[in-house]
């Protein structure tokens, strides 16, 4: 069932239907409540293994399973108001001093692990593969009927409540087939195959057009010098030089095509190594006279020599890239598309877009490959970033290994015979020569190069390129090279720029090689998102996701700077700056699920947004640094991944089962990670095409994933906590939230009950930049909450679009008589209720779908709480920090000039006293709700030249914004009371 459960992972884009211990978006254990049979649920919680399964499992759990110090579990005790040094907690807990032995998971915290009992009882156990599948009864999926939507496991948070077999059946493998019935399993063959030596052959167009604005020459060039690059792949392969064995079977063998209306000129593939690359005539130095074309001779020309020595089946992914002109050429390729598809042979496409008809690309999309758009740099300009585009096109697609990009650049003079200059980092894995590359147009070098290292050695030596490209360089051959800083100058002559490169060799054991690597969501995409040659992607319908991963020798490296830089290319120029122009775009590795699913798995993701309104072209590059020294790696000793843990169990005749931890929300690790140090990568993306960009805002805000919840029973509060959501996905900031509760679940699970039935909480903060940690309070007197029963919480963001619902966060109210709120408890006799710098109050409870538990919090503290519910010690600091954030919020309820519109649209006096301060009111002239719709302070308007364009308002949002505001003094009236409460308390706390 393991291959079953990947490959469904793989395939469909399910998720696991289990928990995982100490995670907190995915814990093991989760609190379900008594159902009252009308939807609505009592205080009386169950712990339950988070999971889905058609009976219930049963198992056990073998112990608290945790790690070590992290970041959310620190924040979180904060949260909660918890004693005690973190670390000693743990310590406590693994050792059995609390509880006794083992006995801390026999509540079913968050860091215990529910294993399943290989027993007569479980055997009746089918479903889910997605959860118990090392159970032998198990082969089925959950389906809508034994799923359970309350659980807080991956599958549900991230697939909004559906089974795994309802997600599998909508996918198009299932689309028209009649399920086979009655068919006992068969054992699964498995065929390897090892793949074969790369085979590439370059189609080039070299017709008479071609030398129309350099066009041929920049071709040409880039074609050496990706020929260099991949030649330089396997001299670090080989380690020497001299290994010639080695060097040829590491090589891609390469073979070339020119073609016009024929093909005049090939050469059959060998290894790059073995091909005279430094000979001029290698490839054409001028196009032909002849400007008729046929791609399909070019194309089948690369097919033959791709079959030359060789069985047929071995050309079976082969690649052909075509750089050409696109122009319309009818159906000519038909024919030729239906022997590459049989013989799966790629194709990709290199173009100059001069038709609507875009024959070319939609053959690669067909076959498999990869498709970049070239645009002619404006009339007189003498850049050398047309030769370098088609350069990083040819890196895009094969990728070459053994060198690290490490820096790269367009630098533009600001005057005549002014300078350029530049800084990059060198880390322990990069090895020499290292060499910075000065390409520039025809004879516009320049005067000067410098590169300084950082220990103030100054190089200054330069050559030119002795290939069939413009470019001085220099070489650095120190061993080991200086790690850190280094930076360049270059003294230019004329006022064409020039491109500068860095590049260094890799390890060739790779222990410490950074890599980094990029993709997108449209790189395969569905043919619903768009077919290839007509209207192009949809962003609405999928959106565009990048994708970095980076790594140090394999290992996943964490807390980097990653970012994308998109350069937007448009031949109307409508919505650009210039020609080209570039947008930058944070990726994040938060796991947060949207997009990223794990967070420190060396994925980093975010959505591009940014679409001109006409056809235009992106080209996506990616970069990563250390950010500011505080990236990590994880070392081979601390690696985690696919953990297992392995228990034995209770019961004398049952077998151990491991359980497959890795993993949920986040990839277990244990601290300390290594630091990576100085470093920097630049690695090249796909040039994407889309015909026409969105109109208007279609982006909306991120969904949130971790909303939790915490009671504060003392101060009949529930406080809810969640990570801010941007406006367009994660980026920017939302404009405001809608928060609503109910004591049915299913209200808050559905999107048209979550607006008709919820109620709504007025205390809705106005939202922050994305990523914030942010809170909202509701009261049992002003928003009507009542002790004894459950609530369950959710929360959407509104930025010119609605986002999806949240998870649900559900938190218990105790009753009165266990709140212990009533009355003070005086510890020890002391008849101010004062114990040293502690206070004897009940601590909070806390929970969420996110699994933090509504009675015994995130960090499994049942058993610290005690069965009895008796109150725990916190500081008097605590509460005076409760109190101040009370009175922060009350007065940020307050408009400027302390004033609250009433509920027919006037302004009134405001005034409170908490014993503590005063703050009176006077008349305001205009208030703005929409610039301040929060209890948590006024939003003030920051902007760097005009003011954006505001959208209109829909109907919908202004109601939400009044019908906030008109409750939020009703909201005040509990507050000024708690507050008076802990100003009293306060005072005998001072005086003690």
């Amino acid at each position: 069932m393991i291959m079953v459960r990947e490959w469904a992972k793989y395939r469909y884009g399910v998720f696991e239907e289990n928990g995982f211990p100490g995670d907190p978006l995915y814990p093991s254990f989760y609190s379900a409540y008594n159902n009252n049979g009308d939807g609505t649920t009592t205080g009386e919680e169950t712990k339950k293994p988070s999971g889905c399964s058609n009976v219930e499992i049963e198992g056990e759990t073998p112990g608290p399973l945790l790690f070590g110090l992290n970041s959310y579990e620190s924040s979180l005790l904060g949260f909660m108001g918890a004693p005690g040094n973190f670390e000693e907690l743990v310590h406590d807990i693994n050792a059995g001093v609390i509880e006794g032995e083992r006995g801390f998971c026999s509540g079913g915290g968050d860091n215990c692990v529910f294993r399943p009992l290989d027993v007569a009882a479980n055997q009746r156990v089918k479903s889910s593969v997605m959860n118990a599948n090392q159970l032998q009864s198990v082969d089925q999926f959950c389906d809508a009927e034994t799923h359970d939507r309350t659980a807080p496991t991956k599958q549900n948070v991230l697939c909004g409540g559906k089974s795994t077999w309802e997600v599998i059946k909508a996918h198009p493998d299932f689309q028209g087939v009649t399920p086979v019935v009655g068919q006992t399993h068969k054992t699964p063959v498995f065929s390897y195959r090892k793949r074969s030596p790369r085979k590439v052959v370059f189609c080039l167009d070299w017709t008479a057009s071609m030398k129309n604005a350099s066009r041929w020459s920049d071709v040409r060039g880039a074609t050496y010098r990706i020929l260099e690059l991949l030649g330089m792949e396997g001299r670090v392969a080989a380690g020497s030089v001299g290994d010639a064995t080695r060097i040829a079977a590491r090589s891609a063998s390469v073979g070339l095509v020119h073609f016009n209306s024929d093909v005049d000129i090939d050469r059959a593939p060998q290894p790059v190594n073995r091909m005279p690359i430094s000979s001029a005539s290698l490839i054409s130095r001028y196009p032909s006279e002849d400007d008729s074309r046929c791609v399909t001779c070019g194309i089948r020309r690369a097919v033959h020599l791709l079959e030359q020595d060789s069985h047929p089946s071995a050309v079976a992914g082969s690649e052909i890239i075509v750089v050409a002109q696109e122009r319309g050429i009818g159906d000519q390729l038909n024919n030729v598309e239906r022997e590459l598809l049989r013989k799966r042979i790629r194709v990709h496409a290199i173009v100059y877009p001069e038709s609507p008809f875009a024959e070319i690309q939609a053959l690669a999309r067909r076959t498999g490959g990869k498709v970049f758009e070239l645009q002619d740099r404006t009339r007189g300009s003498e850049s050398p970033a047309s030769m370098i585009d088609i350069v990083n096109a040819y890196e895009s697609i094969l990728q070459p290994q053994g060198t690290a990009k490490i820096y790269q650049a367009e630098l533009k003079p600001r005057g005549q015979g002014s300078a350029a200059s530049g800084e990059f980092q060198i880390d322990s894995g990069v090895r020499p020569p290292l060499r910075m590359t000065v390409f520039y147009k025809h004879q516009h070098g320049p005067r000067s190069t410098e590169l300084a290292g950082p220990t103030g050695s100054i190089f200054r030596d330069f050559e030119n390129s002795p290939l069939e490209y413009i470019a001085d360089f220099i070489t650095v051959l120190q061993d080991p090279l200086q790690k850190g800083k280094w930076t360049f100058r270059v003294d230019l002559v004329s006022q064409s720029p020039v491109v500068v490169e860095v590049r260094g060799q890799t390890s060739p054991e790779g222990r410490d090689a950074i890599s980094l690597t990029t993709w997108t969501s449209w790189d395969e995409r569905p043919k619903r998102t768009g077919s290839p040659g007509s209207s192009g992607p949809r962003p609405e319908v999928l959106p565009l996701i990048i994708y970095a991963e980076l790594n140090r020798g394999g290992l996943a490296i964490v807390d980097a700077h990653v970012y994308a830089v998109v350069k937007r290319r448009s031949a109307s120029g409508v919505g650009l700056s210039g020609l080209n122009d570039t947008v930058t775009v944070p990726l994040f590795d938060d796991g947060m699920g949207d997009p990223d699913i794990r967070k420190g798995d060396a994925i980093y993701s975010g959505h591009f947004t940014h679409f001109l309104p006409d056809d235009a072209t992106y080209l996506v590059t990616v970069v990563a640094d250390d950010n500011e020294s505080l990236a990590k790696y994880i070392s081979p000793s601390d690696a985690r991944r696919g953990r297992r843990f392995s228990f034995s169990s209770s019961q004398p005749n049952e077998d151990t089962i491991e359980f497959p931890f890795c993993c949920g929300g986040s990839q277990p690790v244990d601290p300390p990670l290594s630091s990576t140090g100085p470093f920097q990568r630049v690695a090249e993306g796909r040039a994407l095409k889309l015909h026409a960009g969105p109109k208007g805002d279609i982006y909306p805000p991120n969904r949130v994933t971790d909303l939790r919840a915490a009671a504060w029973p003392q101060y009949d509060r529930v406080t809810i906590r969640w990570t801010a959501p941007g406006g367009d996905y994660k980026i920017g900031k939302a404009s405001l939230y809608e928060i609503r509760y109910s004591t049915n679940r299913d209200v808050v699970m559905d999107q048209n009950r979550f607006l008709s039935e919820g109620n709504i909480l007025t205390a809705a903060p106005s939202p922050e930049e994305a990523g914030t940690q942010q809170e909202a309070d509701a009261f049992v007197r002003g928003d009507g909450l009542a002790r004894g029963r459950v609530y369950y919480f959710a929360l959407r963001a509104y930025d010119g679009e609605w986002s999806p619902l949240s998870n649900v966060a559900a938190i218990a109210l105790p009753p009165p008589s266990i709140a212990g709120h009533e009355g003070s408890a005086q510890p020890g006799g002391g008849a101010s209720g004062v114990n040293g710098d502690y206070m004897k109050t009940p601590l909070p409870t806390v929970s969420g779908s996110n699994g933090v538990n509504a009675s015994t919090g995130s960090i499994c503290l049942t058993s610290l709480a005690g069965s009895d519910h008796s109150p725990q010690y916190i500081p008097a600091s605590a509460l005076l920090d409760e109190h101040e954030r009370r009175q922060s919020m009350v007065r940020s309820r307050t408009p400027p000039g302390g004033h609250m519109p009433n509920n027919n649209g006037y302004s009134n006096s405001y005034s409170f006293d908490d014993g503590l301060s005063s703050t009176q009111g006077s008349d305001i002239a205009a208030y703005d709700p929409w610039l301040n719709n929060g209890v948590y302070g006024t939003v003030v308007a920051q902007h760097r030249g005009p003011p954006p364009p505001v959208a209109p308002k829909p109907t919908r949002v202004v109601a939400l914004q009044q019908q906030q505001l008109h409750h939020q003094a009703v909201d005040l009236n509990g507050s000024r009371t708690s507050l008076r409460s802990g100003a009293s308390t306060l005072r005998n706390v001072t005086q003690v």
